[in-house]
């Protein structure tokens, strides 16, 4: 059975840091496989970091056609909201900028023979999880003991298990670290 990417359930980071990039024109699906199967979250046992990756339906209907989730479509556009959908989306979140930085300058090297990166933002926990109006962001999120019952796609279908996993094509593909901008219905 798959394991679902560890940073999509880990809790208590405080610092964020979220990378977009696109596909160069000429990137083979084997090389983008071999790109992002290079990335790794730092092995300490404190101060580390997660690294969660997210793909965006076209890159995935590229590297498995076989293996996209049901339900799993583009962005809808929605009035008022800006709609910038890329290929390949980072997450990577831990105790400390520095150590984010150092992350992601690793990140985007790694897949800068095969991707642009195009979009990068930094955040953080204000306060107590509030956002800059007071709002408390993650009321809405399952117990602990449901997340994984919740991010996961049922075992025997597409993109089941939410890990990464070899396809017969040669590929490597990554299920339920799908970014906001692209959204997938519960199995």
């Amino acid at each position: 059975m798959p394991t679902p990417q560890p940073g999509i359930f880990a809790q208590g980071t405080r610092a964020h840091r979220y990378l977009e990039f696109d596909l160069r024109s000429d990137a083979a699906p084997a090389a983008v496989n071999t790109a992002l199967a290079g990335l790794r979250q730092p092995s300490v046992t404190a101060g580390g970091a997660n690294i969660v990756v997210g793909f965006g339906p076209d890159l995935w209907r590229r590297i498995t056609p076989s293996g996209l989730p049901d339900g799993f479509t583009d962005l809808p556009e929605i009035d008022g909201v800006a709609r910038t959908p890329h290929d390949v989306w980072i997450w990577i979140h831990g105790t400390g900028p520095d150590i984010l930085l150092d992350i992601a300058r690793a990140v985007a090297a790694l897949l800068a023979p095969v991707a642009k990166l195009v979009a990068e933002t930094d955040a953080f926990v204000y306060q107590d999880s509030h956002d800059l109006t007071g709002f408390v962001d993650g009321t809405e999120n399952p117990p602990v003991e449901e997340a994984f019952a919740v991010a996961t796609i049922a075992s025997g279908q597409p993109g089941a298990g939410g890990a990464w996993r070899s396809c017969s094509d040669g590929c490597m593909t990554s299920r339920h670290s799908t970014h906001w901008r692209w959204t997938s219905k519960k199995a």
